[in-house]
């Protein structure tokens, strides 16, 4: 089978007229996406433009008659806003955007990224000269319509460590929790629980503009290995206001795991010999204990929420030091 690749191609709402002083004639979207996207053949188109000027077009291929919503699936507004937020952030890429669209010219994917780039495109605070780049995949068989978007998504531990060698620092987990939460409650206001999905673009702000208070106060830090990133990120709201004081805290915490004969933790079976650790960690894993003890069955998600011990960890740090709890968001 030959593939045809085609660099670019420009599907202007109107033709030019051959002969001077001739008017010329708008096309009809549902026409111009017959003769440039339908293919009996696959053929990619590495660039597209969708411009202000192809508003028509870009609606047709929005409207039922490409995207047939008993083949896709249902939208999620969520989705949407994120990718809408990307435009607007100028971390569009082209090669990101791929659209796949069958034989019989119906959309095999990226209704989302389509409606995003709508709203863009519409929004008065977008220029008149905008372009969105994207790229065609045309003439695709739909028997593979099931095995698009099914690979397994990236997490966002995974795309901060693609990264890491970009960065001044290198993120350990406990930064990387700090990370994840902080870019939650700035993109979400809310740091903790089920919220919106949040861009790797997002994630890289929060780690440029928190990186001195990142390197100098959560770096080098040997914790348990069930040190909960509720206690992390509180630590880390602490430090934007008193970075010597959530340093000594962390400090306290570390130095109670290097001492020797430590006894064994109470609210671990015996047998797991597992150490005690700072009553702060303590806290922790009692409240834990007693909520798995009044479980039938449990996840690891059933037994601890971060959402649920952030406000007790809030709690340890005002009763033991003077600090105001309005400086933890909530």
């Amino acid at each position: 089978m030959t593939i045809t690749i085609k660099k670019s191609i420009k599907t202007p709402t109107t033709r030019k007229a051959r002969a001077k002083g001739k008017v010329k004639t708008k096309v009809d979207p549902k026409t111009e996406f017959k003769e440039n996207f339908i293919k009996s053949e696959f053929s990619v188109i590495e660039r597209f433009d969708f411009t202000k000027s192809n508003m028509e077009l870009l609606d047709y291929m929005r409207s039922e008659e490409v995207n047939d919503p008993a083949s896709n699936r249902s939208k999620d507004k969520d989705n949407i806003y994120r990718l809408l937020r990307t435009l607007k952030a100028g971390h569009w890429h082209r090669q990101a955007a791929v659209f796949q669209i069958n034989k019989n010219g119906k959309l095999m994917n990226g209704q989302h990224t389509l409606d995003a780039i709508s709203l863009y495109l519409l929004d008065v605070e977008t220029d008149n000269d905008a372009v969105v780049e994207v790229i065609f995949f045309l003439g695709c068989n739909e028997d593979s319509m099931p095995y698009i978007d099914t690979q397994k998504k990236r997490s966002p531990h995974q795309n901060l460590r693609i990264r890491n060698g970009k960065s001044n620092i290198k993120l350990n987990r406990m930064q990387e929790n700090i990370v994840l939460i902080e870019a939650k409650r700035e993109v979400h206001n809310k740091p903790f629980g089920a919220c919106g999905q949040v861009q790797f673009f997002e994630y890289d702000a929060v780690v440029k503009k928190n990186q001195g208070i990142l390197s100098r106060v959560f770096r080098d830090r040997v914790l348990s290995t069930d040190f909960p990133k509720s206690i992390s990120y509180a630590l880390f709201c602490l430090a934007k206001e008193d970075e010597e004081l959530a340093n000594d805290i962390l400090d306290e915490i570390c130095n109670f795991r290097n001492q020797d004969n430590r006894p064994l933790s109470r609210w671990y079976p015996a047998r797991k010999k597992v150490l005690q650790e700072h009553e702060l960690v303590e806290r922790f894993r009692e409240e834990k204990h007693l909520k798995i003890s009044g479980m039938t069955s449990s996840t690891g998600r059933d037994c601890y929420r971060a959402e649920e011990f952030y406000p007790i960890a809030i709690e340890w740090l005002t009763e033991n030091y003077d600090i105001d709890s309005k400086i933890f968001p909530r």
